[in-house]
C-alpha cells in the first residue's frame, strides 16, 4: 500500500481492525529507503497510535522523529507539548 492509500484507509474508517492498519503501516516502512517520506509514515503511525489508545507507544515514535531531528521535529514536539 502507499502512503496515500494507508492514509485513505485510516482518515475514511476503511478498516477498523488496529491490528491490520499496523501491519500496514510496518510494510511500508520495509518498503521506503526516503528517509522523508520514512519519518512522514512513523509521524503518521505516531498519531494514529496516539489516538487509538496507545498513547505510549505513539509518544515514543514521535521522541524518535525528534531525537533523529527530523524535518517533522517541530510538529512532533508540538503533538507532546498537548
Amino acid at each position: 500500500y502507499s502512503i496515500l492509500a494507508l492514509n485513505t484507509i485510516i482518515e475514511k474508517d476503511l478498516i477498523s481492525d488496529k491490528k491490520k492498519i499496523l501491519e500496514y503501516f510496518e510494510n511500508l516502512e520495509k518498503a521506503i529507503s526516503i528517509k522523508n517520506q520514512k519519518d512522514l509514515i512513523l509521524f503518521k503511525k505516531g498519531l494514529y497510535l496516539i489516538r487509538n489508545s496507545d498513547v505510549q507507544i505513539g509518544n515514543n515514535l514521535l521522541k524518535k522523529l525528534i531525537d533523529e531531528d527530523s524535518s517533522l521535529k517541530t510538529l512532533a514536539q508540538e503533538i507532546l507539548q498537548k
